[in-house]
């Protein structure tokens, strides 16, 4: 547990680094040298970042066509 508690302190010192380091173990099957608890929490923000990407960019492209429709009726005049 040793190289866990490791990857806890330096997720709280480095997170690059942590990120890192917790790839090499994932690639090397290391798994049971994981830090869990902040790697769960990570994906958790992630995902969370997708989804906020993806309201930010509907609310954006709405926005958008509307200032297009009110600029094709100027064009119009209607």
């Amino acid at each position: 547990m040793t190289v866990t508690t490791n990857l806890q302190q330096l997720y709280e010192t480095d997170d690059h680094l942590w990120l890192l380091q917790t790839i090499e173990f994932l690639k090397q099957n290391r798994f049971d040298e994981l830090d869990l608890e902040n790697l769960i929490e990570e994906l958790k923000d992630l995902d969370n970042e997708k989804k906020n990407a993806v309201e930010r960019g509907a609310s954006q492209f709405g926005k958008n066509m509307k200032e297009r429709r009110n600029n094709l009726r100027l064009c119009l005049g209607n």
